[in-house]
């Protein structure tokens, strides 16, 4: 598997062009493929990973630098997608723990995401993310530990303290 990180979004938006074009696509893999250029303008990374010279899968996370809190700084998860034919195969999941590393690196203790699809709340359940809660447009909010052995804040309700283990 070869890994590119995609900086320009005129590759950016010929790949999403083919990925939308190309057969088995339905209209809820446009819509998530849509907001993935506009990402790229906010400074987002857009990882890619290849089979040979095809792009079968995409992963969208930002490393956050700010530290207001005992948990910062954060990871914000936007996308991860792949070509229908690839899925089930562990292409996202290969691309995801290549760039959560990436994360971990540059600081970011956990990790906040939003699934609004079933791919999306199957995805990060196979990666054993916690579910906290819903949003009023019914997304599912994600907040997990990319370190599991981090010490807790002092203000930490203890029932909230058995979701370090990502096993």
């Amino acid at each position: 598997m070869k890994i590119e990180e995609i900086k320009d979004k005129l590759v950016l938006r010929s790949l999403l062009k083919k990925w939308k074009q190309s057969e088995g696509i339905q209209r809820l893999d446009r819509a998530i493929l849509g907001d993935a250029d506009m990402l790229l303008w906010r400074g987002v990374k857009v990882l890619v990973a290849y089979d040979g010279d095809r792009g079968v899968s995409l992963n969208i996370m930002h490393a956050g630098k700010r530290k207001k809190n005992a948990w910062e700084p954060y990871a914000n998860f936007y996308t991860a997608w792949t070509v229908p034919n690839y899925r089930r195969q562990g292409w996202a999941t290969r691309l995801y723990r290549h760039r959560e590393k990436e994360c971990i690196t540059a600081g970011c203790r956990r990790l906040k995401a939003l699934a609004g699809t079933r791919l999306g709340a199957s995805f990060h359940r196979s990666l054993n993310h916690p579910i906290w809660c819903s949003t009023d447009k019914g997304e599912l909010c994600i907040d997990s530990a990319l370190i599991s052995d981090i010490e807790w804040p002092e203000s930490t309700p203890m029932g909230v303290r058995k979701y370090t283990d990502r096993t």
